[in-house]
């Protein structure tokens, strides 16, 4: 049943809207099993300095050539197929950098003959071009015309990073996956990686796993460049052609500027690979950790501890993390009503929403950690929001509740259009809201009258 209290704040029109867009997804897979060792590598040195160099410039070309924006904001990638498109087959003669880079890393991450085996048809490939201290939003690679049209995930085999500076904020890669971009499996990440940015450091892992940029601990990083820019070449590996326009056969112009930028290095030597080291987070000490909040698709909020700085002296910045339950907390979000992914996915659950109505962000930083910890055992069964007044009235006012009373917590249970509010009287504390919670699911609460705690101050 749709919720009513999104649908009164929404209005109907976007109710509608909402509902029409609540397109289940099919088609992920998911990989398993989720253990760190399957899931990254990293190899150091792989490719010839002036190959690196030529990568550099190249971004530039790229970045000024790049397609204007596409659905949702999206911007074009560039595809380079095996010949005839056929899977296993050989790439064409490499004319540019990129391509030359793309026929030296299909060497790397295909040893034998397993990119025939793996049925690969071609290499999606980009740049980014970031400050050192910058986010990327964590997100999954996939397929963006197929999920831009037919709201479903498809995956590249294999997701590459290879590192074209020394500075900048590290990628974090979580044993996370999601079958339909709506939830993530495991809820919260139990293994993780951490890698710095390294010239020429090659990092390959599994195509449909979380991972991001964490901006924040861009000035842990020993070469820590505050002027400096992040640079990285990023080649995806696929089974399947991804759908234009959002990945395409770079335009004949752009082509010929690459050629003329690069062709020189075209047949440098590769460069040695080594294995890369990875270093467990867990021996350098609780006094090296601060805890660090990452947003993950849609919505959720999550609590991680990650490195407070690094030791200098390390020649790799690589880390593998098996956090203990207390070094990770989420399944929490914001709510923000004018967020249609959240809101889409609001209406396709029937989880009871669990709502925590709030001040401000003094009272977020206050409350929020402490709920999470104590509703871990429930992340599962609910939806969990923090609901700040200044983007929450309409939704008090639809529960009831006034500013005096506030924090509070609230529950909706849609599948039976029911309201709980707790106890008038209820000093409010992360304890009171596991019980409202656990007497929730005990079934053992009243509903909601529909009387607001006082209508002068809504």
């Amino acid at each position: 049943m749709a919720c009513e209290w999104f649908r009164a704040v929404c209005g109907t029109r976007a109710w509608l809207l909402c509902s029409l867009l609540a397109v289940v997804a099919a088609g992920g897979t998911i990989l398993e099993p989720h253990e760190g060792s399957h899931l990254w590598t990293a190899l150091d040195t792989t490719l010839h300095p002036d190959l690196i160099l030529a990568l550099r410039k190249e971004a530039i070309v790229v970045r000024d050539a790049q397609a204007g924006q596409l659905k949702f904001g999206k911007l074009s990638t560039n595809w380079y197929p095996t010949v005839d498109g056929k899977p296993g087959s050989p790439f064409p003669k490499p004319r540019f950098a990129a391509e030359q880079a793309i026929h030296y890393l299909r060497e790397l991450d295909f040893p034998g003959n397993s990119f025939a085996e793996r049925k690969i048809v071609g290499a999606e490939w980009w740049f980014q071009l970031r400050d050192t201290t910058e986010n990327i939003g964590f997100h999954y690679d996939k397929d963006e015309g197929v999920a831009s049209i037919e709201m479903r995930m498809s995956y590249p085999a294999m997701s590459t990073i290879t590192y074209l500076s020394d500075t900048g904020s590290p990628t974090l890669i979580f044993n996370q996956t999601t079958p339909d971009g709506n939830s993530n499996v495991p809820l919260l990440p139990e293994v993780a990686a951490l890698f710095y940015p390294q010239m020429s450091k090659h990092v390959t892992f599994a195509g449909n796993l979380m991972h991001g940029v964490v901006g924040e601990l861009g000035k842990t990083h020993p070469g820590h460049e505050p002027s400096g820019v992040r640079g990285t070449f990023l080649v995806n590996w696929w089974t399947t052609t991804p759908r234009p326009p959002n990945t395409r056969v770079p335009p004949k112009n752009v082509v010929a500027s690459l050629i003329k930028q690069s062709q020189d290095v075209v047949g440098v030597p590769r460069g040695t690979a080594t294995p890369a080291t990875m270093h467990s987070f867990e021996s350098f000490g609780h006094d090296t950790s601060q805890s660090v909040v990452v947003v993950l698709p849609p919505a959720d909020r999550l609590h991680v501890a990650l490195p407070k700085r690094i030791d200098p002296t390390l020649s790799s910045l690589n880390f593998r993390f098996d956090w203990p339950a207390e070094q990770v907390s989420g399944g929490g979000a914001v709510l923000d009503l004018n967020n249609e992914q959240m809101v889409r996915f609001i209406f396709q659950s029937h989880k009871p929403k669990v709502l925590v109505f709030h001040r401000d962000a003094t009272d977020l930083d206050r409350w929020e950690l402490p709920i999470l910890k104590a509703l871990r055992p429930r992340i599962g069964e609910i939806h969990l929001y923090f609901a700040d007044i200044a983007l929450a009235s309409d939704a008090m006012q639809a529960f009831g509740v006034s500013q005096h009373n506030l924090p509070t917590v609230c529950i909706h249970d849609t599948s039976v259009e029911a309201k709980y509010k707790l106890r008038p009287g209820t000093a409010f504390s992360e304890h009171a809201v596991r019980n409202f919670v656990n007497e929730f699911f005990r079934g053992v609460l009243d509903d909601w009258d529909g009387t607001p705690d006082n209508r002068e101050e809504l």
